[in-house]
């Protein structure tokens, strides 16, 4: 409906997760394809990314808590921005 095409499907099995980072990551210098602290994409408006691509690199274990904070994080930020 959006205009999306899935490439390549990927299934982890049962249990399992995969979570891509460093796609759009977040960064102080402005350049394009990264975000903001708060999850802003450079160079597109009201767009804000708020999941495991914006971490420049993801550890190898246990990072499901730290990407929902970070989603909660960005969430909050962005309600505040909205509302302001």
């Amino acid at each position: 409906k959006i205009g999306c095409m899935v490439i390549k499907r990927i299934d982890p099995g049962e249990g399992s997760s995969i979570h891509y980072g460093g796609t759009l990551p977040m960064s102080e210098t402005e350049r394009p394809f990264t975000t903001d602290v708060n999850g802003s994409l450079r160079g597109a408006e009201s767009v804000t990314i708020a999941d495991g691509s914006t971490f420049p690199h993801l550890p190898a274990k246990g990072l499901t808590f730290t990407l929902m904070a970070n989603a909660n994080r960005i969430g909050e930020s962005l309600v505040e921005r909205l509302c302001t």
